[in-house]
């Protein structure tokens, strides 16, 4: 997945419980907007299609982006879309995101993504 422009860490944050263990990337989704389903995050690409969710291949705005499974992330990932860019990246916040200066267990993190690598699709 590759980044483009800076990326940064707001550190830990805290809040009540959604359904999904606090410091993953899916209690960090959860948190940000309702989520009916459970399962690890690679899971939540078909768990949401079983729960009438739209999905595509086209980041938008408050949409969830759903990566598969890897080496560095083998429960997969998710993470919130906060904007698209005119020049077609985005910026995802995340948490427990390992691949980003200052990210990692417990934090939260945001970046600019410009590659479709490794992404299974965006939840609407």
């Amino acid at each position: 997945m590759s980044t483009a422009g800076p990326s940064w860490a707001v550190g830990t944050v805290s809040g009540g419980a959604n359904g999904f263990s606090y410091g993953y990337c899916t209690w960090w989704v959860a948190h940000k907007r309702p989520i009916p389903w459970r399962g690890n995050a690679y899971q939540w690409w078909w768990n949401a299609r079983a729960f009438g969710f739209a999905e595509g291949p086209t980041p938008r705005a408050g949409a969830i982006m759903v990566l598969g499974i890897s080496g560095t992330s083998p429960q997969g990932h998710v993470a919130y879309v906060e904007s698209v860019n005119p020049n077609g990246s985005f910026l995802v916040s995340e948490m427990n995101w390992w691949g980003v200066p200052g990210g990692g267990w417990n934090r939260v993190d945001y970046r600019t993504v410009s590659s479709l690598q490794g992404v299974l699709g965006f939840i609407y």
